[in-house]
């Protein structure tokens, strides 16, 4: 079983953007579908996970979206109730997997940084 502690050592060379994400889905039993990770190139944000997101898209790490938020202040956000929360939907409308369309509606959201050496 994936735990926090194995979090620890992901900087080492067999870890991948999918391992990544389908340990912290295991650790927050959530689906795999349900885990995303993106990384900041120059002003952008790029989908690393899941693979189904690399081709959909970037945000704009200027723009409103709660990820470029993330990044641009390092600060974690959750999100009990995000259908509430203005955002916009594009992503949830890739289907991703064996899922339908229907089951992609995000209902609750945390955004995590993962800060690498200093501050990047």
């Amino acid at each position: 079983m994936c735990d926090i502690e194995q979090l620890e050592g992901l900087d080492s060379s067999d870890s991948t953007p999918e391992s990544i994400c389908i340990c912290v889905a295991k650790i927050f039993n959530v689906r795999e579908t349900e885990v995303a990770l993106l990384e900041l190139g120059r002003s952008l944000l790029n989908f690393l996970y899941p693979a189904e997101l690399k081709t959909a898209g970037a945000i704009p790490l200027s723009s409103s979206a709660v990820a470029a938020r993330t990044a641009r202040t390092k600060q974690a956000e959750l999100f009990n109730g995000f259908t509430q929360v203005k955002h916009s939907s594009i992503f949830e409308l890739v289907k991703l997997g064996d899922t339908g369309l229907d089951a992609q509606v995000i209902q609750k959201l945390m955004s995590a940084p993962v800060v690498v050496g200093k501050d990047k």
